[in-house]
């Protein structure tokens, strides 16, 4: 003969154990390639409508030593706020911004800017010469109208440079050869330029 058995629980053991808390995802951590970056490769949506898709947190300027048409090795590191960096792209990345009617020829080197932010990187190459070039690889902007503000985010970096006596050279002048201003002194483009413009 079967017997039936009532067994109570009590509601609160029939619930179920609480979800266990999501983790944040971790960090993505900003740091200059040690040599250039050539085309950049970055990845994620949205890279083809802006030069940085998402609201920049913080970021990185790095600079770079030139030989020739390469770029070389790490120079020079600085930082950018999210402040900052709103500006920045807001000048470089308007959607009103017209094709430069001349490109100029002048010296000048390509540096990066690392953007972080919404859990992504990207990182830009900039070329303060030239049409003004800045791309993320996926998108080119033509900022000739914005070369002084492009050269002076490159000299912050270059300032902060590991080797603060470093010469600054134009492409293809050797290491070590420097430019000699009346064969007794070595100057920067910079100096030059003043010297010779004023």
């Amino acid at each position: 003969m079967l017997t039936a058995l009532a067994v109570a629980i009590p509601v609160g053991l029939l619930r179920a154990d609480p979800a266990p808390p999501v983790a944040a995802p971790a960090p993505v951590p900003l740091g200059c390639p040690e040599r250039g970056p050539g085309q950049p490769r970055n990845a994620g949506p949205g890279l083809a409508e802006a030069l940085v898709p998402f609201a920049p947190e913080d970021g990185l300027i790095c600079s770079y030593d030139v030989w020739g048409a390469e770029v070389g090795g790490l120079t020079g590191v600085a930082r950018l706020t999210a402040s900052e960096l709103r500006s920045l792209l807001a000048a470089l990345d308007s959607p009103d911004r017209a094709s430069p009617a001349l490109c100029t020829s002048e010296l000048g080197y390509p540096f990066a800017v690392q953007v972080r932010g919404a859990g992504r990187l990207v990182t830009l190459r900039l070329e303060p010469y030239g049409c003004g070039i800045v791309t993320n690889g996926a998108r080119t902007v033509l900022a000739a109208d914005s070369k002084d503000l492009l050269r002076d985010l490159g000299d912050r970096a270059r300032s902060r440079s590991r080797c603060p006596a470093r010469l600054d050279r134009p492409p293809g002048v050797p290491p070590g050869g420097g430019v000699v201003d009346n064969g007794v002194r070595q100057v920067t483009n910079k100096a030059l330029v003043r010297e010779l413009a004023g």
